[in-house]
Formats: structure tokens, C-alpha cells, sequence
């Protein structure tokens, strides 16, 4: 009986800790119907609804990371502003746009690729108005292969400087003296016909 038992014990635990146990697969991730909203480096992002496909992202306190198989999507908005940088794939095509209350990020990874891991950092800077800025594309291959493309770019805006005004000196108060008795009008002087 106690041999019975400590058989269905084991079983059951075998079952309950294993069906616990997968690995990430394409689609894992299908972020909702409404906006998610993260904060790296203290600057709020909206990862857009519906429009994040992917197999995990991980937010950290500087950056966060995502992992985009291929034929997977991220778009990211921010009302601050803030320009995005990435590290990682180059072959993860970058696009943004900005207006003057919002910048875009899109991130497509082409259906061809394998898993890519992106990590995106929020920068000091602000975007300009007046435009998208495009990058990316990437590798190419097999049989009759194909072409590439270059990084992602954006335009990046410094933060402006503060510098102090500099400190005014008061004008030197004028000074008088009084009149020397050959200094007034009518009086000769003597010292010059001599």
C-alpha cells in the first residue's frame, strides 16, 4: 500500500512540475488589444496595440531586449520624444517618424531569419519633425542570393545646454573734484604767462 502510494505521489508531481517546462516559440509573445506601456530609464514607452509579434522582451532599467523571430513586429511610441537607439541585429529593419507630441519606432524582422535578439536604448535626445527615417534591410543568400541593406539610423537631437549668464560688473561711479581757483572762468593764470 505505501509502495502504491508513494508511486502515485511521484507520478503526480512528475506531471505537475514538467508540463511547466517550454521553450519560447514563434508567436509566444502577441502583446493585446490595448497599448502595454514599459519605462526604461525612467522614460514611459507604449508598445502599440496590436502590433508587437514576438518571442519574449525583457525590460530592464537602461534598455530592454526583445527577441523577434522571423517575420515578427514591434512598434514602440513616445509622447517624450526621446530618440531610440539599437545594438544587436542589423538585419532587424529600423523605421521611425516623428511629429511634434509623438515618435514612432517600427521593428520588422524579414520572414527569413532566424531568431534575432534587439536590445533598444532610450537616448538623451529628442527627435526633429518632418519626415520618417528609414534603415535596415539586411543579408541576403542561398542559391542566387540576394542583396543587403545597412543599419538603422535616426536623426539624434543633443540636449541643449544650460549655460549660466555671466555675471554683470556695475560701472565705476563717477567722480568729481572740486574747481582750483585757476581752473574758473575769468581768473588768468599766471603760471602760463610766465
Amino acid at each position: 500500500m505505501k509502495l502504491k502510494f508513494l508511486f502515485t505521489v511521484v507520478l503526480v508531481l512528475l506531471v505537475g512540475v514538467f508540463p511547466a517546462v517550454s521553450n519560447a516559440a514563434y508567436n509566444d509573445v502577441t502583446l493585446g488589444s490595448t497599448d502595454t506601456l514599459i519605462t526604461v530609464g525612467g522614460i514611459t514607452l507604449t508598445v502599440a496595440a496590436p502590433s508587437a509579434v514576438l518571442e519574449s522582451i525583457s525590460v530592464g532599467s537602461d534598455n530592454f531586449t526583445v527577441l523577434m523571430p522571423g517575420n515578427s513586429f514591434l512598434r514602440v511610441t513616445s509622447t517624450s520624444r526621446r530618440t531610440l537607439s539599437t545594438s544587436g541585429s542589423v538585419s532587424v529593419t529600423t523605421t521611425s517618424s516623428c511629429t511634434d507630441s509623438l515618435v514612432t519606432y517600427t521593428f520588422d524582422s524579414p520572414a527569413y531569419l532566424a531568431s534575432q535578439t534587439l536590445t533598444i536604448s532610450v537616448d538623451a535626445g529628442t527627435c526633429t519633425t518632418g519626415g520618417t527615417v528609414g534603415g535596415g534591410g539586411g543579408g541576403g543568400g542561398g542559391g542566387g542570393g540576394g542583396g543587403g541593406g545597412g543599419g538603422s539610423a535616426y536623426v539624434y537631437v543633443p540636449p541643449t545646454p544650460t549655460t549660466p549668464a555671466p555675471a554683470t560688473t556695475p560701472a565705476p561711479a563717477a567722480t568729481t573734484r572740486p574747481l582750483k581757483r585757476n581752473d574758473q572762468p575769468g581768473h588768468k593764470n599766471l603760471a602760463a604767462n610766465s
